[in-house]
C-alpha cells in the first residue's frame, strides 16, 4: 500500500479572512503539484482531508489538476492537534493507496510516527504543498523489529525545477512530461529521503547510546537503522538507474538526424522503471528476453513507444494483473511484444484503432492519436506493428525492428 501525505498550500491569515482559504500563490502551487502528481501516474481510492477549508481546497485542486477519479472525503482525525496513533493504527489496516491532506504539527508527527515508530522523533518537516510518499511493507517483506512503513519520496514544491511542471500542465503526456516528472521526483525526492534518513539515524545513534545497557532497546534500535539504510539504498539506486537512462538518451540523441546503435532490451527496462512506481504491486511485470543484436533507431522515439504502451497496457488492468515483455531475434529482425491481461477489445473496435480520431473510453486506447503515431515511429524505424486483442483476456501489441547485420 502506498500513502501520500500532503500538506494544505498557503493560506490567507485569520486577520484576513477567518476561515482562512487559499491565497492565489497556495492555490498555483497546488495546481503545479497536481500536474507533477498526474504526470507521475498517481492512483489512491481516496484523498481524504480535514475539516478546515484550506486542506479540502488544496484537496480539490489536487482531485482535478492529477486526474485522479478518487473521492474526496473530509474526515475528522486530520486536525492540526488530532493524535497520530489512532490513525496509525487504522492506516495499518487499510487496503488501497490514500491520499491523506492535513496539516502541521499532525503530518510531522504522523510521519514520524509511521516510519521511525514514534511521533516525537521529529524527522519531518513538510513545506507548504509538500508531499511524502510512503509504503507500508507487505508482510512477505517484513522484518521482526523494522519499520513497517519506509519512505519511497518526497516532493518540496519549492524544489520543482519550472520547466517539469509546465510541460505536464501543458498537456504533454508523453515521454517528455513523464521525463520532467522524473527529474523531480527521482532527482531531488531521494535526496530529501537521504537527508530525512540521515536525521532518522541520528536521532537512532544518540537513543543507541543513551539505552546501551538494554540490550532489547539497542537490538530494536538497530532493526531501526538497518530499515533506515535500506530506504537510502533504494534512494541511491533509483537516482542511479535514472542517471544512466539520461545519459543514454543524452548521448544518443545530440543529433536527431542520425541514427545509433539502440539496445532494445534495455530500453524496454528504463520504461519498466519510469513506471513502475506508480504501479505498485498492481502490476506484476514478466520479462522473457533473448539475446539479441543492437538495431539502428533513435532512443528518444523507441523509449516513447515503449513507455506509452506499457502504460496502456497497466491501464487496461482492472486490479491487479500481469504485463509480460518478451524479446526474440527472427529472420534479421528484432521483435518485440508486449501483453497484458487487461479489458481487451471487440473485433469491431480494432478495425479503426490505427485512426487519428479513434478512442476506446476506459479501454486500451489512452490517446486518439497514440496507436497511429507509435505506429508510424516503428514503420520510420523499417519496422512492423501490430495488434490483436480480445474482450476480457488481454491485448497483445508485437513490433520488429532491423537488427544491424555482423558483417564479421
Amino acid at each position: 500500500m502506498y500513502l501520500y501525505l500532503v500538506r494544505h498550500g498557503e493560506a490567507k491569515p485569520k486577520e484576513e479572512d477567518p476561515e482562512r482559504p487559499l491565497t492565489e500563490g497556495g492555490s498555483e502551487t497546488a495546481r503545479r503539484v497536481a500536474a507533477l502528481l498526474g504526470g507521475m501516474r498517481l492512483s489512491v481510492g481516496g484523498i481524504h482531508h480535514s475539516t478546515k477549508l484550506r486542506a479540502r481546497q488544496t484537496a480539490e485542486v489536487l482531485a482535478a489538476g492529477s486526474g485522479t477519479v478518487a473521492p474526496v472525503t473530509q474526515v475528522p482525525n486530520l486536525e492540526p492537534l488530532a493524535d497520530v496513533e489512532e490513525l496509525a493504527e487504522s492506516l495499518s489496516q487499510a487496503t488501497t493507496d490514500l491520499m491523506l491532506v492535513g496539516h502541521l504539527p499532525h503530518l510531522d508527527r504522523l510521519a514520524s510516527r509511521l516510519v521511525s515508530g514514534d511521533a516525537e522523533r521529529e524527522v519531518f518537516s513538510f513545506p507548504e504543498c509538500g508531499v511524502l510518499c510512503l509504503r507500508r511493507r507487505p508482510a512477505s517483506e517484513s522484518t521482526e523489529g523494522g519499520p513497517v512503513w519506509t519512505v519511497r519520496w518526497m516532493l518540496d514544491p519549492g524544489a520543482l525545477p519550472r520547466i517539469a511542471t509546465d510541460l505536464l500542465a501543458a498537456g504533454r503526456s508523453g515521454s517528455q512530461g513523464r521525463l520532467a516528472a522524473a527529474l523531480s521526483h527521482e532527482l531531488n525526492n531521494p535526496l530529501a529521503v537521504l537527508a530525512a534518513a540521515g536525521q532518522i539515524v541520528e536521532r537512532l545513534l544518540e537513543e543507541i547510546t543513551a539505552r546501551s545497557g538494554d540490550p532489547d532497546a539497542v537490538a530494536r534500535l538497530l532493526a531501526d537503522a538497518k530499515g533506515t539504510a535500506e530506504m537510502s539504498r533504494e534512494a541511491l539506486r533509483r537516482i542511479s538507474r535514472l542517471v544512466a537512462r539520461f545519459e543514454r538518451l543524452i548521448h544518443l540523441d545530440a543529433d536527431v538526424k542520425q541514427r545509433r546503435p539502440v539496445d532494445v532490451n534495455a530500453l524496454l527496462n528504463d520504461a519498466v522503471t519510469m513506471l513502475s512506481d506508480s504501479w505498485g504491486t498492481r502490476i506484476r511485470v514478466i520479462k522473457e528476453y533473448a539475446e539479441l543484436p543492437k538495431v539502428i533507431g533513435h532512443p528518444a522515439g523507441l523509449s516513447e513507444v515503449f513507455e506509452d504502451l506499457l502504460d496502456n497496457a497497466a491501464t487496461a488492468i482492472e486490479g491487479e494483473g500481469e504485463v509480460r515483455l518478451t524479446t526474440r531475434l527472427e529472420s534479421g529482425y528484432v521483435w518485440i511484444r508486449i501483453a497484458d491481461t487487461g479489458r481487451g477489445m471487440e473485433t469491431e473496435q480494432l478495425r479503426g484503432i490505427f485512426e487519428p480520431s479513434f478512442r476506446v473510453k476506459e479501454g486500451r486506447v489512452a490517446t486518439s492519436w497514440g496507436l497511429y503515431t507509435w505506429r508510424q515511429i516503428i514503420h520510420d524505424h523499417g519496422g512492423d506493428f501490430r495488434v490483436r486483442s480480445q474482450p476480457n483476456r488481454g491485448t497483445e501489441v508485437e513490433m520488429s525492428l532491423p537488427a544491424i547485420v555482423d558483417s564479421g
